[in-house]
C-alpha cells in the first residue's frame, strides 16, 4: 500500500511535517491491506503483561549483588523513583492515545512530531531490548536445567535447549494473542505473589533474626554504577509494558489501571527485595548464578525453597518471553501505521497475530542466541533501551505545555542524567560495545526495510490467518480429526520421551527431580496453551464472538424483538422491547404478548397466530406494527425451517404515521399554494399586460392630441375665411348681376347658392366632431394619468366622468336593449390623496360590471336599465374620507356567489367575456393599497350595490400599513375600453 493511502492516524505525523520514510522509495510491490488489531483481550489478560516487569528483578538483582554488593542499592534507589514516575506518566499518555499499540515507543512519535527519525530511532532501541529478553531467558532456562542435571553426569545439549526454549514463546504467539493472555493468567499471579511473599516474609525473618549483616558500601566507582544502572533500567523501567496492549483491550481504561498498581509494587520488589537479597544472601565466591543467590536468600522457606526458587525463575523467564513476543511485534505494527516502517508490518490476522513482526523478532532472537554472550547482549541492547528513555523524557519536556505531560522539569533532569549514564556506563564497559549499542537500532531499521522489499505474496498466511472479514455464520472447516490426531500424537510423544528419560532423572536427588519437574511442567503448560491456541481456542473465540455479536445486534436493534413460545409467552426481550413496555426483561419474561397487545390476539375463526404478515395494533397512544415469524434459515441448506418458537418484531410507527399525515397535509398545502401561485402568476401577467396597454393608450392619446388640437384650432379660422369668401361672392353678384356666360355656367355648375348655405354647416359639424374627439382624448389622458406622480390629490368625479365618456358607446341602446340611464347623485367632494390611475380603474371595473349585469337579462318594457352613482363625504372610524356607490337594477347576485366575487379568476360571465380579475384587483386597490373599504350588497332580482370608501389622506392610515408603491394595475383601467368599443 502506498504511504499516502495509510490511515489518517498513520500518515498524519509523517506528511504533516514533510518527512517521507526512506522505505517509500525502496518498495517495489503494493503491500496487502492493513487491518486494525481486534479488541479481544480482557482487562485481566492485559494486567498479566503489565506485571511482568516485576519478575525481571529475579534475573538482574542477584547478578548485581555479586558485582556491587551493598552499592546495588544506590542503583535501585534512583531507578525505582524514575520507574514509578514513568509508570504514572505512561498511564496519562495511554489515556490520551488509547488506540496506539506498542506502548511507550509508540508515544515517541507524538512527543517528537517534528523529528520522526529520532522517534523511530528511540522506538527501535526500545524494541531491540525486548527482543533480547527472549534469548537471554532461554539461556537462563537452559542454565537452570543444566545446573540441576550436570552435577550428576547427565548431559543436556545446550543449543537444542536454547532454541527450544526460545521457540516455545513463538509457538504460543503464533496460536493467537488470547493464548498468550491465558498463559500469563496461569503463572503471573502466583509468580508475583511469591515475589511479594519473599519480600514480606523476608522482612519478618530479618526482624526476628538475631544476626543482621552489616552494611558495607565499599569504594564507589561512577563507571561501575553507571553501567549497572544501564542494566538495572532494563528491569525497573519495564513495568510500564501493560500500556503496549491498550489497543487490543476491550476496556482500555481498565488496562491502564495496572500501571499505578505496578508503580506501587516497584519499591517493594526492587528496593525491599534487593535489601533482603543483600541481607540474607551469601557472599560465597562459589555462588555465581541467580538460582544459587535466591536459594541462599530464602532460608525461611526451608526445604521448599528450591521448588519456589525454581518456579520463580522458570515462570519469570517464560512470562518475560511471552511478554516480549507479544509487545515487540506491536511496536513494529504501530511504527508501520505511523509511516515509519514498511506497511507489511501492519498485517493482522483475524486472531490478532502480527505474523511479519513475529518472524522478524524470531530471526533476531536466533541471531542473539548465536551471539551467546548474555552480559554483552544485555548491556548492548540496554544502551538502546536507556537511549529510548532519554528521547522519551526529552519529548515530555518539549511537550511540557500539554495537559498529558506530568513532571516536565523532572523529565528534563532525567533525560540529561540518563544521557550521561549512557556515555559514562558505555565507556566504563567498553567503547566498542557503546558504539555497537548506539548503532544497533539503525541496523534493525535497515533489516525492516529489506523485509519491506519482499513481495506481498510472500507474506500469505493461509486461510486460517486471513483478516477476519467473513461472516460469523459462514461454514467453517471441520478441524476435529486434525485436533484429535494432534492431541494423540503429542500425548504419545510425551509419554515416550518420559519413558526414555525416566531412568536418567530417577538417579537425581529429590530436590533436583522437583526442580526439573517444575521446568518440565511449565514448559508442558506452555505447549498445552499453544495446542489450545491452535485447536480449540480459535473456535471458542469464534463462538464467543458470534454470541457477543448476536447479543449486541439483538440489543442494538431499534425495533422491539421478542422471543415467544407458540402460545405468546415471552421468553426473551431486547432493550427496545423493555423501553416500549416500560418493564425490564425479568418482568416481561413469562407474560403473554397477547395480554400486552390485545389487538394481536387471534380471532376465533383464525387458527394460530398470523405469520410473516405485518399487523397494526394500538398500545396506549402508540401505533405498532407487529410481525411474527416462526422460521429460521439453516446455514448449510439455506432453507427456512419452522421452529417451536416465535419471534415478534415490533416497530413503533406512531411517528411514521404522524410524519405521513404531516406529509399529506403538507402536500395539500403545497398544492393549494401552487394553485395560488399559479393564480397570482396569471394575475401578474394580466396586470403587466394591462399596464402595457395603459401606457400604449396614454401614448396614442398624446400623439393624437397634438394634430387634433391643430385641426380644431384652425376650424375657427376656416369659418372666418369661408364667411369672408361668401360675402365677397354676394357683393360680386350684386355688383354684376349679369356676369359673362362662362362665369354664369361655372356658378350654375358649382351650385354656389347651395355651397354658401351648406359650407358653414359643414364647418360647424367638423368643429363639433373635433371637440368631441378632444374630449375623448382628454378623458383617456385623465384616466391613465401616465405622466403624473403615483400619488396625488384629485377630484374623484373627474375620473368618474372620464370613465363614463369612455363607456359612452356601451351605454347607448343596442339591439333590443334600450339605452342605459346613468343617474348621478353627487354631493361636493373634497380632494382625495390616492393613486389616481388605480382608483380610475376601480371605477371603470364597477361601471363595466354594472353594464354587463344589465346586458345579461331582458328587462320589462316599463323598466329602464339604470346605473345610479352616488358620492358624498363620509367619516369612518374618525378618519375623514369619501364614499362612492355604484348601483344597478340588474338581476342581482346569489348569496352563494357573493363571498367569492373578489377571489382572483372567479367570474360568473361567459367564457371570453371576463377574466375574473376586475373585482379582485378593485378590492386590492381599495383595501390593501388605500386602507379603504370595499363592500357588496345584493339580493337576487334586486340589483347590486358596490360601496367603496377612501380616506381623504393616505397619511391617516395606521402605522402598520406603510405606503406602498403604486398598485400593479396602475393605468390598466383603459383596458376596459375593449368592453366599450
Amino acid at each position: 500500500m502506498p504511504v499516502s493511502r495509510l490511515p489518517r492516524q498513520a500518515a498524519g505525523l509523517t506528511f504533516r511535517y514533510g518527512f517521507a520514510p526512506p522505505f517509500t522509495s525502496l518498495m517495489t510491490a503494493s503491500p496487502p491491506p492493513i487491518s486494525r488489531l481486534p479488541r479481544s483481550l480482557s482487562s485481566f489478560e492485559t494486567w498479566g503483561f503489565g506485571l511482568t516487569g516485576l519478575l525481571l528483578w529475579l534475573g538482574i538483582a542477584p547478578a548485581m549483588q555479586i558485582e556491587l554488593g551493598w552499592q546495588a542499592l544506590a542503583v535501585w534507589l534512583p531507578g525505582t523513583v524514575v520507574g514509578m514516575l514513568i509508570n504514572l506518566q505512561v498511564q496519562r499518555l495511554g489515556q490520551q492515545w488509547a488506540d496506539l499499540a506498542g506502548g511507550t515507543p509508540s508515544y515517541l512519535s507524538r512527543l517528537w512530531p517534528e523529528a520522526p527519525w529520532l522517534a523511530t530511532y528511540g522506538a527501535l532501541g526500545y524494541y531491540i531490548s525486548w527482543v533480547a529478553v527472549l534469548p537471554v531467558n532461554a539461556i537462563v532456562l537452559t542454565d537452570l536445567v543444566q545446573a540441576n542435571l550436570a552435577p550428576f553426569g547427565i548431559d543436556c545439549p545446550t543449543v537444542p535447549l536454547q532454541v527450544g526454549f526460545t521457540a516455545i514463546a513463538f509457538i504460543v504467539a503464533f496460536s493467537g494473542t488470547r493464548a498468550l493472555g491465558v498463559l500469563h493468567l496461569f503463572f503471573v499471579v502466583p509468580a508475583v505473589s511469591l515475589v511479594l511473599l519473599f519480600c514480606l516474609q523476608g522482612i519478618g525473618w530479618v526482624a526476628l533474626s538475631q544476626t543482621v549483616s552489616e552494611i558495607t558500601w565499599g569504594t564507589f566507582a561512577i563507571g561501575d554504577w553507571a553501567k549497572w544502572y544501564v542494566v538495572a533500567s532494563y528491569a525497573v523501567y519495564a513495568c510500564e509494558s501493560g500500556a503496549a496492549f491498550v489497543a487490543d483491550s476491550r476496556y482500555p481504561q481498565k488496562t491502564l489501571q495496572i500501571l499505578p498498581i505496578a508503580a506501587a509494587l516497584i519499591p517493594i520488589v526492587y528496593l525491599v527485595g534487593s535489601w533482603l537479597l543483600l541481607q540474607l544472601g551469601s557472599a560465597d565466591a562459589d555462588i555465581t548464578t541467580p538460582y544459587e543467590q535466591l536459594l541462599a536468600a530464602s532460608p525461611f522457606w526451608g526445604e521448599g525453597a528450591a521448588f519456589v526458587v525454581t518456579f520463580l525463575l522458570a515462570s519469570a523467564s517464560l512470562l518475560s518471553c511471552a511478554t516480549a513476543v507479544s509487545n515487540s511485534p506491536r511496536m513494529l505494527y504501530q511504527l508501520s501505521l505511523d509511516g515509519q516502517l514498511p506497511p507489511v508490518f501492519a498485517q493482522v490476522s483475524r486472531q490478532g497475530i502480527l505474523g511479519v513482526g513475529l518472524l522478524v523478532t524470531m530471526m533476531l532472537s536466533i541471531a542473539f542466541l548465536w551471539w551467546g554472550d548474555i552480559a554483552q547482549i544485555v548491556f548492548v541492547t540496554g544502551l538502546g533501551w536507556l537511549v529510548s528513555f532519554v528521547i522519551f523524557h526529552g519529548g515530555l519536556w518539549r511537550q511540557r505545555q500539554q495537559a498529558y505531560v506530568r513532571w516536565a522539569r523532572a523529565s528534563l533532569v532525567f533525560a540529561i542524567l540518563e544521557g550521561l549514564i549512557v556515555m559514562v556506563g558505555g565507556i566504563a564497559w567498553n567503547s566498542f560495545d557503546l558504539v555497537l549499542g548506539l548503532l544497533l537500532p539503525l541496523g534493525i531499521w535497515a533489516i525492516c526495510q529489506l523485509v519491506g522489499l519482499i513481495p506481498a505474496a510472500g507474506w500469505h498466511w493461509g486461510e486460517r490467518d486471513r483478516p477476519f472479514s467473513h461472516t460469523l455464520n459462514a461454514p467453517q472447516q471441520d478441524w476435529a480429526l486434525v485436533q484429535i490426531g494432534g492431541l494423540i500424537g503429542l500425548l504419545s510423544g510425551a509419554m515416550t520421551v518420559s519413558w526414555f528419560i525416566h531412568g536418567q532423572i530417577d538417579r537425581l536427588p529429590l530436590t533436583n527431580q522437583v526442580n526439573v519437574l517444575v521446568v518440565v511442567l511449565m514448559i508442558g503448560a506452555a505447549v498445552g496453551v499453544a495446542i489450545a491456541g491452535w485447536t480449540t481456542l480459535p473456535q471458542i473465540t469464534l463462538i464467543g464472538a458470534a454470541r457477543e455479536q448476536a447479543e449486541q445486534f439483538f440489543n442494538m436493534a431499534a425495533d422491539s424483538i421478542l422471543v415467544l413460545q407458540t402460545d405468546g409467552t415471552i421468553l426473551q426481550a431486547n432493550a427496545a422491547s423493555q423501553s416500549l413496555f416500560q418493564s425490564d426483561e425479568a418482568a416481561l419474561q413469562g407474560r403473554s404478548l397477547y395480554a400486552l397487545l390485545p389487538d394481536l390476539r387471534p380471532t376465533a375463526d383464525v387458527r394460530g397466530p398470523t405469520i410473516n404478515v405485518p399487523l397494526t395494533v394500538q398500545l396506549a397512544s402508540h401505533t405498532l406494527e407487529v410481525t411474527l415469524s416462526n422460521a429460521m434459515v439453516d446455514p448449510v441448506s439455506d432453507v427456512p425451517t419452522p421452529t417451536e418458537q416465535l419471534v415478534a418484531v415490533i416497530r413503533d410507527i406512531t411517528e411514521r404515521q404522524a410524519a405521513e399525515d404531516a406529509l399529506r397535509q403538507k402536500a395539500t398545502e403545497l398544492q393549494q399554494l401552487l394553485t395560488r401561485l399559479t393564480q397570482t402568476q396569471s394575475q401578474l401577467v394580466q396586470a403587466e399586460k394591462m399596464s402595457s396597454l395603459g401606457q400604449l393608450v396614454a401614448g396614442v392619446a398624446h400623439e393624437i392630441n397634438n394634430p387634433l388640437s391643430f385641426i380644431a384650432g384652425n376650424i375657427d379660422f376656416a369659418q372666418d375665411y369661408a364667411l369672408d369668401l361668401m360675402q365677397a361672392i354676394e357683393v360680386y353678384q350684386k355688383t354684376y348681376p349679369n356676369p359673362p356666360a362662362n362665369v354664369t355656367q361655372t356658378l350654375s355648375r358649382l351650385d354656389v347658392d347651395f355651397l354658401c348655405k351648406d359650407f358653414p354647416k359643414l364647418l360647424a359639424s367638423m368643429q363639433d366632431g373635433s371637440q368631441r374627439i378632444l374630449s375623448i382624448v382628454q378623458s383617456l389622458k385623465n384616466f391613465s394619468r401616465h405622466e403624473e406622480s403615483p400619488t396625488k390629490e384629485v377630484n374623484l368625479y373627474h375620473g368618474l366622468e372620464s370613465s363614463l365618456v369612455i363607456l359612452r358607446n356601451r351605454l347607448k341602446a343596442s339591439g333590443p336593449r334600450p339605452e342605459i340611464k346613468v343617474v348621478q347623485q353627487l354631493a361636493p367632494l373634497p380632494l382625495v390623496e390616492c393613486f389616481p390611475s388605480a382608483v380610475n380603474q376601480v371605477l371603470m371595473n364597477l361601471l363595466v360590471n354594472a353594464i354587463d349585469a344589465l346586458e345579461s337579462v331582458a328587462l320589462n318594457e316599463t323598466d329602464t336599465p339604470t346605473i345610479t352613482i352616488t358620492g358624498q363625504p363620509q367619516t369612518y372610524d374618525n378618519v375623514p374620507g369619501v364614499a362612492l356607490t355604484v348601483a344597478d337594477n340588474g338581476p342581482g347576485i346569489p348569496e352563494h356567489l357573493r363571498d367569492r366575487l373578489c377571489d382572483p379568476f372567479f367570474t360568473t360571465k361567459p367564457i371570453g367575456k371576463g377574466t375574473g380579475l376586475g373585482l379582485a384587483i378593485s378590492y386590492q386597490v381599495i383595501v390593501d393599497n388605500h386602507q379603504g373599504r370595499f363592500t357588496i350588497e345584493s339580493e337576487p332580482g334586486q340589483g347590486a350595490q358596490f360601496h367603496i370608501w377612501l380616506p381623504q389622506s393616505l397619511q391617516s392610515r395606521p402605522p402598520s400599513a406603510p405606503l406602498t408603491d403604486p398598485p400593479s394595475q396602475t393605468a390598466a383601467g383603459v383596458a376596459a375600453t375593449e368592453a366599450g368599443s
